[in-house]
């Protein structure tokens, strides 16, 4: 099945800087060896959407355009610092995440370059079996105030120029601002936007309210998990059957929604049609964390190969079964024998055998030929 693929993906960009192990159950005030690696990764729905769509692109050799519209900009140099290995750190985060987009083979477009901006955030995240914990950075007050005029001016040409001729465009509500402008952006345009929307209570500052609720209410396709909350429902209590009727509700423009809760059945309303996509349970999860991202990613490299609604959701939930039971990308080199004998991916078999057989390459750089490691300077898309 062919592919001209153009993805865009609007939000935020972390550095994780990780250790796991799929020995350890729980985090105590012990030692134990990182059996599950230590190391840096992208981190934020974003990137983690990106991750997927491009390790997909890969198994199936399908190769198409990933980029992320971000908002990075300058911080200032001593920003919150409370000691020298603090600022080291920073130094070095921003190098360590290009570096690391460039391995991924993601472009990404600043919307704040040159100008001052949030910078990079940087989180601590401890795996556990069937868990972690996440130390985040203290975020910087907020620069990007949707009320001036002047900086959404700036900004929504380069969101115009950065979507133009997108297949599709994930828009992550956690940059509120940013997505604002996106999601406006994609309803003037016509690209089809995705939106997944997790939280389980309503922001009490009534601009993000507004802002989020702008941004849920022009989605194409709206992604919820079962606990997610919106408005009209009862505060602080899970209610998935209002949740789910509701976003089907005309104050919402979304005629896809994904909604999706544990092992529990996928639900799906796709153009008043109503379905059930059962979820496949993982015989052993080690890594459950970003398991949704990996879904939406799924879900966007599967429709923009043209894939119906239904069969795109089905295989983006066994894609995400698959992703749980692997650290990082190990996932990428167990997909074939997970879906091998899996009807629901009969017609891609010989993509992915021929892809399977191909030699593995290196995910190290070829440091002995080149003294930078085997990067490049990345500039952007």
């Amino acid at each position: 099945m062919g592919n001209n693929r153009n993805l865009v993906l609007v939000g935020k960009i972390n550095l994780d800087i990780y250790a796991g192990s799929g020995d350890v159950t729980s985090l105590d005030d012990t030692k134990d060896f990182a059996s599950g690696g230590m190391g840096v990764s992208l981190g934020g729905a974003s990137a983690n959407v990106a991750r997927a769509i491009n390790t997909l692109s890969r198994v199936y050799d399908d190769a198409g355009s990933t980029k992320i519209i971000t908002r990075i900009g300058e911080s200032s140099e001593h920003a919150g610092y409370k000691d020298f290995g603090e600022h080291l750190l920073s130094q070095h985060v921003s190098d360590m995440t290009f570096r690391l987009l460039q391995h991924e083979g993601v472009n990404y477009a600043d919307v704040a370059a040159g100008k001052a901006g949030p910078g990079i955030a940087k989180s601590i995240v401890s795996n556990f079996k069937g868990g972690r914990h996440i130390y985040k950075q203290q975020p910087l007050a907020e620069q990007f105030n949707a009320s001036n005029d002047g900086l959404v001016t700036s900004v929504k040409p380069i969101v115009e120029a950065e979507t133009a001729g997108a297949s599709y465009v994930f828009v992550d509500p956690a940059r509120p601002h940013l997505s604002n402008i996106a999601a406006n952006v994609c309803e003037e345009k016509g690209i089809p936007s995705i939106v997944d929307h997790g939280l389980k209570a309503w922001p009490k500052d009534a601009g993000k309210a507004a802002l989020l609720e702008n941004i849920l209410k022009k989605a194409d396709i709206l992604i919820v998990p079962g606990d997610a909350f919106v408005p009209g429902m009862e505060e602080g209590k899970k209610d998935s059957d209002k949740l789910f009727e509701l976003l089907q509700g005309k104050e919402y423009k979304a005629r896809t929604i994904i909604m999706s809760d544990g092992i529990d059945p996928v639900r799906l309303s796709h153009n008043g049609k109503v379905s059930e996509i059962p979820v496949t349970p993982a015989e052993n999860p080690i890594n459950v964390s970003g398991a949704g991202d990996t879904r939406d990613g799924a879900l966007m490299f599967f429709l923009s190969r043209g894939e119906e609604m239904e069969t795109a959701v089905a295989k983006a939930t066994e894609m995400a079964t698959i992703r749980i039971q692997y650290y990082g990308n190990e996932w990428e080199d167990h997909i074939f024998k997970h879906v091998m004998d899996n009807p629901l991916f009969d017609d891609d078999l010989a993509e992915l055998a021929t892809s399977h057989s191909k030699p593995k390459q290196s995910l190290l750089p070829d440091a002995a030929n080149d003294p930078d490691g085997g990067y490049d300077e990345l500039g952007q898309a």
